[in-house]
C-alpha cells in the first residue's frame, strides 16, 4: 500500500494560504499525514529595489523598515489562521514523529525568498501543495516553477474552490512523456483509493494510445482498475479539452506531466501546463 505521510504546504499569507491548507488537510485525513505548514517571510533586503543615484541611505532604511513591518503583520496573521484552523479541526500539533495514527501539523517559518526555500524543503517531503497561480501573481508562478524544476517532488496545485474530495475520481492526461510517468508514480496513493480512474490520450497520438493500454494493464497488476478514453481535440487545444471533460464529468483530481514540451516549442506555441494551472476548477498533480 502506498501512502503520503508528509505534506509541505506553502502559506504565502492568511488570505491565499487557507485553501492550500484545507487541501492538505483533506489529503492528510485520508493518509493520516503530517502537514508541514511553511510561511516564508520576505527578507527586507530582497524587498528593497536597487538603490541607484538619487536614492539616499535614509530612504533605503525607511523602505526596509516598512517592508519588515509588513512582513511581521503578514506572519502574525498567517500564523493565527493556521492555529485557528488546527484548533477547529483537531489537528495534532507535532514537530517530531510520535507514532500517532492521525493527521498532524507543524508551523515552519523561514526568512528569505519563497521560491528558493519551498524548492529546497520540497526535496525532503512527500507531497507539495501550492495555491493556484493567477495571471497577475508572478511570484506564485515563480514558486511553482522553482518547485517543479528543482524540488524533485510532485506538486499539487489547488483551485480557489476545493471539491468535496480530492482523488476519488482521477483523470490522467497521458502523452507518453517521462514527466507524465513520474506524475503517475507520485499519484499511486490516490489511484489505489480512487473510485474511478481514466487515462486520457489525444485522438492523433497512436503511440500514446498503445502506451496507455500498456499502462492500464500495469495498473491492473496493482489492483487499480482504469479506463482509456480518447480526448477528441488537437494537440493545440489539449489544455482546454481536458479541462472541459474533467469538469463536466466531475473528476476531482487531474494528473499530468509539467512542461513536457521543449522550451523553444513552449515559447512559440505556449504550453498546456500554464494553460491549465491558471483556470482549472479541480486540483492538478504535476511532476517534471
Amino acid at each position: 500500500m502506498s501512502y503520503i505521510k508528509t505534506i509541505l504546504v506553502c502559506l504565502t499569507d492568511h488570505e491565499t494560504g487557507l485553501i492550500p491548507l484545507k487541501a492538505a488537510y483533506k489529503i492528510g485525513q485520508v493518509f493520516n499525514s503530517h502537514i508541514e505548514a511553511l510561511h516564508v517571510r520576505l527578507d527586507p533586503v530582497c524587498a528593497v529595489p536597487y538603490a541607484g543615484e538619487g536614492v539616499s541611505g535614509a530612504m533605503v532604511a525607511e523602505m526596509m523598515k516598512i517592508s519588515e513591518k509588513e512582513a511581521d503583520e503578514c506572519s502574525t496573521k498567517t500564523r493565527q489562521m493556521f492555529d485557528e484552523f488546527c484548533k477547529k479541526n483537531d489537528v495534532l500539533l507535532l514537530d517530531e514523529p510520535s507514532g500517532v495514527d492521525t493527521v498532524s501539523g507543524h508551523w515552519h517559518e523561514e526568512i528569505g525568498v519563497e521560491e528558493d526555500i519551498v524548492s529546497r524543503l520540497a526535496r525532503v517531503n512527500g507531497l507539495i501543495v501550492l495555491g493556484r497561480s493567477r495571471a497577475d501573481e508572478d511570484s506564485s508562478l515563480m514558486t511553482f516553477d522553482a518547485t517543479i524544476f528543482d524540488g524533485g517532488r510532485s506538486v499539487l496545485i489547488v483551485p480557489e474552490v476545493l471539491p468535496e474530495k480530492i482523488g476519488s475520481r482521477v483523470a490522467i492526461l497521458w502523452n507518453g512523456s517521462s514527466e507524465t510517468s513520474r506524475a503517475v508514480s507520485a499519484a499511486k496513493p490516490f489511484l489505489m483509493k480512487a473510485d474511478a480512474v481514466t487515462i486520457f490520450v489525444t485522438k492523433d497520438a497512436e503511440d500514446d494510445l498503445t502506451d496507455a493500454e500498456s499502462f492500464k494493464k500495469q495498473l491492473a497488476w496493482n489492483d487499480i482498475k482504469a479506463n482509456v478514453q480518447i480526448l477528441p481535440v488537437e494537440d493545440s487545444s489539449v489544455g482546454d479539452g481536458i479541462l472541459e471533460v474533467v469538469e463536466k464529468d466531475n473528476y476531482d483530481l487531474l494528473v499530468m506531466g509539467a512542461y513536457t514540451q521543449n522550451r523553444v516549442r513552449r515559447l512559440f506555441f505556449g504550453g498546456v501546463t500554464k494553460q491549465v494551472i491558471g483556470v482549472s476548477a479541480i486540483p492538478i498533480l504535476m511532476s517534471h
